[in-house]
């Protein structure tokens, strides 16, 4: 492996995670070397955070992980806690062949002093490993799971995910949707298992994205800003895969602590993570391509085509959905009977946010912009076949683009009445300034990734 790759060691303790996660980039960006090995032990830092930050319960810490990969940055939380607890770690993934990923992986950092006493047992598919991380006796399990639903195999540790300390979702996706939707199914898992006291989820803070979504209906309870999630190419690193700047600006433990995840009628969820999706830009979120340093945006025809920023968390295309900014208006007003007080006052600045928004696009702002980050570059669609197909495609399409515009201009100023005296601006300069302010209100600009 070589001298040069071995991180600094401290003082009478193993090398941190953290530290090899910093010297496996630069072995990769220096030659090569290594890169999936810098892929494994991404997000050490964040993790070590997290560790100090969220004492996580349990005699024995048992951690779930779905879609694990080999990823072995997660053993930071273990060198982060004080104590001498056991941990446990379970992970799935439908690829068979991790189990000898995660055994070179483990050596390496055996070699290099973070892990001791490593061995293993099991074979393609299932495999078992015991280690120490500084006072702690460790375990991963291994097991290869039917290429489904990721988070299916939670469903087979036990009722409400008893005994389960946290779930761990990392590089879900680089699209804040889909990691929205895994919330919406990981809250209905809860409601299917029973779970009075479930364990914290740990991912990618849907907060700090150019895009952001209000994750207070989810109990936060710790967070990180140290690199988290996905990432894109690494244009300072050779262009190495996954090795580039994050499109999400840090990690986040969700508690769900406010049960009214229990409480809500399961036909008005999926409507309660919508309002929490359009709340923000209505339907012009645009797809983040990756970080350089400022967000890399796929043209808006492109995105409009591609219905993008139109999907419903249950996948239905809205603008296929007559009456439904108005059905989710009507929902989101019924929905402030679940929340306690500090949750109603939050949900209460969203509407707030998504009146300002309406007043925007009814004074006649161009499509595309609402919401837009203040620095950005949209990707040069001639390098990217899959993005030149769509946004020639959203060109021809143009017609058909304003048509739509002109409709949700018309409705959204007949939306706007539903609002008990708000006027709005018949100028798109004002009416967006003020939708301005109520996002910054909400997400501070300093949050920012």
């Amino acid at each position: 492996m070589g001298v040069a790759f071995l991180p600094a060691r401290a003082e009478g303790v193993g090398r941190s995670l953290a530290d090899w996660e910093t010297a496996a980039r630069k072995a990769a960006c220096r030659d090569g070397a290594g890169a999936d090995f810098a892929r494994q032990v991404r997000a050490s830092a964040a993790f070590a955070d997290l560790g100090v930050r969220l004492p996580l319960p349990g005699k024995t810490v048992t951690v779930a992980y779905p879609a694990s990969g080999s990823h072995l940055a997660p053993l930071a939380l273990c060198q982060a806690d004080r104590g001498s607890r056991p941990y446990l770690f379970l992970y799935f993934d439908s690829d068979r062949a991790l189990g000898e990923e995660l055994a070179r992986g483990l050596k390496r950092l055996a070699d290099g002093g973070s892990v001791a006493s490593l061995r293993e047992e099991g074979g393609e598919g299932t495999r078992r490993f015991w280690f120490r991380v500084g006072d702690h006796a460790v375990e991963i399990r291994f097991r290869a799971t039917p290429a489904r639903d990721p988070l299916a195999p939670l469903e087979d540790l036990g009722a409400g995910l008893g005994g389960i300390s946290a779930v761990i979702v990392h590089d879900w996706s680089g699209d804040p949707y889909e990691n929205l939707e895994l919330l919406y199914r990981y809250l209905r898992l809860l409601r299917k298992t029973g779970a009075e006291s479930p364990p914290v989820l740990i991912l990618e803070d849907l907060r700090r994205h150019p895009y952001p979504v209000d994750l207070a209906l989810f109990s936060p309870v710790a967070d990180s800003a140290k690199p988290y999630g996905h990432r894109g190419p690494a244009f300072d690193c050779r262009g190495e895969a996954e090795l580039g700047a994050p499109l999400f600006g840090g990690a986040v433990a969700l508690s769900f602590r406010d049960r009214w995840w229990a409480k809500a009628a399961e036909g008005d969820l999926p409507w309660i993570f919508d309002f929490l999706w359009f709340s923000l830009c209505d339907e012009e979120r645009r797809n983040v391509l990756g970080r350089d340093p400022d967000p890399v945006l796929a043209p808006w025809p492109a995105d409009w085509a591609a219905g993008y920023g139109s999907r419903s968390v249950t996948g239905a295309d809205i603008r296929t959905l007559a009456g439904f900014r108005m059905t989710l208006l009507r929902k989101a007003r019924a929905a402030e009977g679940l929340f306690g007080p500090d949750l109603r006052r939050r949900w209460r600045s969203l509407l707030e946010l998504y009146r300002a928004g309406l007043g925007c696009i009814a004074a006649g702002a161009p499509d595309g912009t609402l919401g837009r980050p203040l620095r950005f570059r949209e990707a040069d669609a001639a390098t990217v076949p899959a993005l030149r197909e769509a946004l020639e495609r959203g060109e021809a399409l143009a017609p058909e683009r304003e048509r739509w515009a002109r409709a949700r201009a018309e409705e959204a100023r007949a939306l706007l009445l539903a609002f008990p005296g708000a006027g709005s601006s018949s100028a798109a300069g004002p009416a967006c300034a003020d939708y301005r302010r109520a996002r910054d209100l909400l997400f501070p600009k300093g949050a920012q990734p």
